[in-house]
């Protein structure tokens, strides 16, 4: 794996995510002249496809998260906004990687107009690197809120919640990553910050997350590390998981042993706040601001001892986890 740190204009191009997307994705074709959407391990060029992103009749489109589908072109999740209700969106693309089609929803259904209903994606991950991504989105109606999840698209997908009622009430899904080979959701239950885990995205348990003495917390990236096999033993030695967030003004770092049963939670003022952390295959690495603005990478072998990694970055860098 290959981490590397890319402005907002970049990003835009690679992962579309909170953003007003209305008339063109970007897509892929080799460099070297071969076919359109083959995958190549060099560097790749972008091209407009305009309304790629089309929604069905009285809806429009207001956020999408695009990633890599395992034929080497793209799918897509969004938000289709509906009016008073919002749904989850799926795109998928084929052929060449300039056609794009809806999967779902193809139309919208008809809603109480007595009830609003708000579901908005927030994150995706792809465990098993094979294309079959797991989605989370928010969703509101009322005083309730509360969070569902996707694996694969909703005609031959698996959904899930991240807990069942009623005790669903309250909980604010914020990022998707994987720890010790399981989907792993961070967000807050209430004003608890709560880590959400499961090994197959339908079913899930979760832990809170402890509270740094300086106030409330909140949780803003997950990652873990790889399982280590030793063959002495005939075992595997647990990667550890991170959690990155702020606290009061300040960046904390949650890390776990033992595949995110029990957390520890240290704060690090060298930072204001940590909003992304990945793995690259022998680190973590995590990003944020400093308190006096600028950005912050911290680096660390164990998810417990960082280092700040001195090399310069541009300003409104965000993390990017790609496969070489």
């Amino acid at each position: 794996m290959r981490w590397r740190l890319v402005g907002a204009g970049a990003a835009t191009l690679a992962v579309l995510a909170g953003a007003a997307v209305m008339i063109a994705v970007a897509a892929r074709h080799r460099p070297d002249g071969g076919p359109d959407g083959a995958p190549d391990g060099r560097d790749v060029l972008w091209r407009r496809i305009p309304d790629a992103f089309a929604a069905p009749p009285g809806a429009t489109v207001s956020a999408v998260l695009l990633y890599p589908s395992a034929d080497g072109c793209f799918s897509a999740t969004g938000t289709v906004d509906a009016g008073i209700r919002r749904h989850v969106g799926i795109w998928v693309a084929a052929g060449a990687c300039d056609t794009v089609r809806l999967e779902w929803p193809v139309e919208v259904p008809p809603t109480n107009p007595q009830i609003t209903q708000r579901e908005t994606v927030v994150d995706a991950t792809d465990l098993e690197g094979n294309g079959t991504w797991l989605t989370v989105a928010a969703a509101t109606a009322g005083d309730r809120a509360w969070a569902d999840t996707t694996l694969g698209g909703p005609s031959g997908g698996v959904s899930g919640r991240l807990r069942e009622p009623p005790d669903d009430r309250g909980d604010v899904p914020v990022a998707v990553g994987a720890i010790h080979s399981q989907y792993a959701v961070v967000g807050r239950h209430g004003d608890e910050p709560t880590v959400y885990l499961s090994p197959s995205g339908s079913h899930w348990w979760d832990r809170p997350l402890p509270l740094p003495g300086t106030g409330p917390a909140e949780p803003l990236g997950v990652a873990g590390a790889p399982d280590v096999f030793r063959p002495e033993r005939s075992a595997f030695d647990i990667g550890p998981g991170v959690v990155v967030g702020r606290a009061g003004g300040t960046a904390v770092i949650w890390s776990s042993a033992d595949g995110g049963f029990t957390w520890q939670v240290r704060a690090h003022p060298e930072a204001a706040e940590l909003t992304g952390v990945v793995h690259d295959g022998s680190a973590f690495v995590a990003t944020g601001t400093g308190p006096g603005g600028d950005v912050v990478v911290l680096t660390s072998a164990d998810g417990v001892t960082w280092q700040r990694d001195p090399r310069a970055v541009p300003a409104g860098a965000r993390l990017w986890l790609r496969k070489p």
